[in-house]
């Protein structure tokens, strides 16, 4: 009996102690057509966005895609031409993606670095789909996400008068950008119909 657990044990060892070291092996991405390929990401460079050639920004991209998700602090997965892509995130941006929604239609302008990498380096005009929970002030209101979280935004333009249209628990698709703080600054208010 004894040996059957001894074979067990090592069987069990075996089988998942190679999985448990995910910090050394690279990221693949699948491509449109079931290739795969390296990610945009380095093994442990948790500081290739930084790298991104500031001398280059002529050779800034703009796409949009579909955010799939954040694969780590410094990261996100974008659905991109029909297959999924890691972008990496500077510093000063590392933060709004939080703000997105998995399925969310973003728009953004990225960079390669010297290894190749894709380095987000701003976000364009974005939508996204929210519950309207009402106005905290004439300048901003409050929306629940689809995960129930609760979110902000200031209001500016066209949204300052159409915010008066609104009741609370109105589904609302919302045109925002972020200003020089990072703050969502919705641009347009539209009602969905349920």
């Amino acid at each position: 009996m004894k040996k059957y657990l001894v074979a067990l044990f090592f069987i069990i060892l075996i089988t998942f102690g190679g999985c448990s070291d995910t910090d050394n092996q690279d990221l693949l991405v699948t491509q449109e057509g079931g290739d795969t390929g390296e990610a945009a990401i380095a093994d442990g460079d948790e500081n290739a966005a930084a790298s991104v050639d500031q001398e280059n920004s002529d050779t800034a991209k703009y796409t949009e895609g579909e955010y799939a998700g954040q694969i780590d602090s410094n990261s996100i997965e974008v659905i991109v031409d029909g297959g999924a892509a890691a972008f990496r995130l500077t510093d000063a941006i590392s933060e709004l993606a939080g703000s997105f929604q998995t399925g969310d239609a973003i728009v953004f302008e990225y960079q390669q670095n010297e290894q190749g990498q894709n380095i987000i380096v701003s976000f364009g005009e974005q939508t996204t789909v929210v519950t309207f929970e009402g106005q905290m002030d004439p300048h901003s209101i409050e929306v629940i996400k689809g995960d129930g979280s609760y979110d902000w935004f200031q209001l500016t333009g066209d949204a300052l008068e159409q915010v008066s249209g609104l009741d609370t628990g109105d589904i609302i698709k919302i045109q925002y950008t972020f200003n020089e703080s990072g703050q969502k600054v919705a641009n347009q208010l539209i009602k969905v119909e349920k």
